[in-house]
């Protein structure tokens, strides 16, 4: 989402005002530049809105065919700046294992209600158990 947004405004601020102000001086664009920003903000939205409305789809059918379950968090850890959550949950007597890969939040972490061993509530797709998301992510 933020690189369809950062590509598209690159292109508007090039083609409308031709520079961007830095603070010692201005980034001065050529008409090729622009048509390469284009270019790019083209190939970004060509790639990047299909997979966006995919997994907003996703997350959606979830919320929609959700059964509500009890989880563990087996592993909490940290990679490139963001959460990696490790968690279990049972659903019709069998096991699942999943992951989810969050922003760093208040909420996770060793004073967060959130950290290894942390009983949570998982939202489980009654049709397919191996979709499921963190509802105390989004509470």
């Amino acid at each position: 989402m933020a690189l369809l947004i950062v590509s598209w405004l690159l292109y508007i601020i090039s083609a409308l005002v031709g520079y961007i102000p830095v603070y010692i001086g201005r980034i001065v664009f050529s008409e090729t530049d622009v048509l390469s920003f284009l270019a790019t903000a083209i190939g970004v939205t060509v790639i990047g809105a299909p997979l966006l409305w995919w997994r907003i789809q996703r997350f959606r059918s979830v919320l929609k065919n959700g059964v509500a379950k009890k989880g563990k968090i087996y592993r909490l850890s940290s990679v490139f700046g963001q959460a990696r959550i490790d968690y279990i949950y049972l659903y019709q007597g069998q096991r699942f294992q999943n992951r989810a890969i969050v922003r760093k939040t208040r909420k996770l972490g060793p004073q967060g209600p959130l950290q290894s061993g942390a009983t949570i509530t998982v939202i489980v797709h009654q049709f397919d158990p191996t979709r499921a998301l963190i509802s105390d992510l989004y509470s």
